[in-house]
């Protein structure tokens, strides 16, 4: 997330898949990183090895800290982006809302599965219903109703910028269906 291009905007990525086991006995995973510029590069990281790299990724520079995270204010002034509009991530809060999808006890008689869902959680504490997305496209469409059915009707804790500021957090994760019948 403190990843900048060449130019100084901040990278779109995505996961491109675990490559094996690297040199310290961990999973190495890659990323396709794609800067404004249209650059596009392959990133390699070992995500859990105890290590933590502090120098730059060579063609990148690296923030030393979220401009988010010390943003000032309440709502609060995140760079290039208007008053208020800024969804944050949980490493830019202090408290991220306490969702577990791992937890939701879901079922259904005659579908299962696990479906990956992303969405806003808004300063209320609640599922934004009109930020819900399900990206796998061969979602059946009766799951991706049960899930936005349960994820709307779910009250957590605001996600909190600084003690006693409430932001929005845009969320993902996957939550298990089980077949009921």
């Amino acid at each position: 997330m403190r990843l900048r291009c060449p130019e100084g905007d901040a990278p779109g990525f995505s996961r491109s898949g675990s490559f094996g086991t690297g040199p310290y006995g961990t999973v190495i995973d890659a990323y396709r990183v794609v800067c404004a510029s249209g650059r596009q590069s392959d990133i390699f990281m070992d995500m859990y090895h105890p290590h933590k790299e502090m120098g730059d990724v060579p063609g990148f520079k690296t923030l030393p800290e979220l401009p988010a995270r010390i943003a000032k204010g309440c709502p609060p002034e995140v760079p290039d982006a208007a008053p208020g509009t800024y969804v944050f991530q949980a490493l830019e809060l202090e408290r991220p809302s306490g969702i577990d999808l791992r937890k939701a006890e879901l079922s259904h008689p005659d579908v299962g599965g696990w479906v990956y869902a992303r969405f806003t959680i808004g300063a209320d504490g609640r599922v934004d219903p009109s930020s819900l997305d399900f990206p796998l496209p061969s979602l059946d469409p009766r799951l991706k109703e049960l899930v936005s059915k349960y994820l709307i009707s779910l009250q957590l804790d605001p996600p909190l910028h600084k003690p006693g500021c409430p932001v929005p957090q845009r969320f993902e994760g996957g939550v298990e269906v089980r077949k009921s019948s």
